[in-house]
């Protein structure tokens, strides 16, 4: 029984993985399809293991020896360059003006500060099942998903079709990743079925990461009428593997319930690129706006981010002047609830 449920799980954890390489556009296929297939390899390979630790067991007949942990909780990988590069990135535009007068036409240069707030923490949650090889240690499993998300909005006038209008800009960011693991958990201070201390290990892969940011534009021309546009930009990322520290407590409500908290530090040797990504507009050509967005993609796919907020000029020499390679770091703090049942 127990073993037809870890199968139930896995399978339900591969169609999670395809589902969402389906469901988002511009992935790259063998990307995903290389960590879905490093999940499977993982998955069998800690199937075995859990297998021929079961069989050789030293615990007695009644012993627990597996646990299931549903986990809620706040994660904060650092993203420096996200959150204080790119997200710290005005909007410089060029939009044409139609002189009352003269009926002629002129070019309008301006800058929208719209910075968006640092994604300091988001939330985590997911599942762990523990194979518990002897009355102080265990062999971890899980899965988790962590986003994060900063928004802002600004009232300006810039120009639109010929007219300088009162437009309502509103920026937002958002990040997440799927991630899986597999750890160790040793207690080093117990109250046998009462409370425990305990310091855990883990590798962590994090395959599935997505950056998406939607710049919205709301013109309003006249009292009556509006005119929306939008600007898309969508980037992934996967394979960031990444090693945890932590400790954590559980006290027992009975022997097989208990409640806990952990608390780790996530790091890595290594700065990630955001692939694959894609731009999609609205805009129309007699709209007669164009912006330096606050990311772009580069000739290979990846984004660059505006790092120097220059007013707009149409020379291509303006990206290779002011954008700069946007590498993240995941490293960084997260603490999660959890309620641990044991059979």
């Amino acid at each position: 029984m127990i073993m037809t449920a870890f199968m139930l799980n896995l399978n339900t954890l591969s169609k999670a993985v395809n589902y969402r390489g389906i469901a988002l556009p511009g992935r790259s296929r063998k990307s995903v399809g290389a960590a879905k297939w490093r999940l499977v390899v993982v998955s069998w390979l800690l199937l075995s293991s859990l297998l021929l630790l079961q069989t050789v067991s030293h615990a007695a007949r009644n012993a627990k020896t597996w646990g299931f942990s549903p986990l809620l909780g706040i994660n904060r990988p650092q993203l420096k360059l996200l959150n204080h590069g790119e997200f710290s990135a005005g909007l410089p535009g060029r939009g044409r003006l139609t002189l009352q007068n003269t009926g002629e036409n002129a070019d309008f240069d301006f800058i929208i500060d719209n910075t968006l707030p640092a994604i300091d923490w988001g939330s985590n949650a997911g599942i762990e099942f523990q194979l518990l090889v002897s009355k102080k240690n265990a062999l971890l499993f899980g899965f988790s998903v962590w986003e994060g998300t900063a928004r802002s909005r600004v009232a300006t006038e810039i120009p639109f079709q010929g007219v300088l209008t009162p437009t309502t800009y509103e920026r937002t960011g958002r990040i997440s990743y799927f991630e899986y693991y597999l750890g160790w958990r040793h207690d080093f201070f117990q109250l046998p079925r009462k409370f425990n201390l305990y310091t855990k290990f883990a590798l962590r892969e994090l395959f599935d990461i997505d950056y998406k940011e939607d710049f919205s534009f709301n013109f309003q021309n006249g009292a009556n009428n509006s005119f929306k546009r939008l600007v898309v930009i969508e980037s992934q990322a996967t394979g960031a593997l990444m090693f945890e520290l932590g400790l954590g407590f559980e006290y027992f409500l009975y022997d097989w319930i208990s409640v806990g908290m952990d608390a780790g530090y996530s790091f890595s040797s290594r700065r990630f690129r955001l692939g694959d990504a894609n731009k999609k507009d609205d805009f129309q050509p007699n709209d007669n706006l164009r912006f330096k967005l606050p990311s772009i993609r580069d000739s290979s796919g990846n984004l660059k981010y505006l790092k120097n907020v220059a007013p707009f000029d149409s020379d291509p020499s303006f990206e290779t002047r002011n954008y700069r390679d946007l590498k993240l770091k995941f490293d960084g703090w997260r603490s999660l609830l959890r309620v641990n049942f044991y059979f």
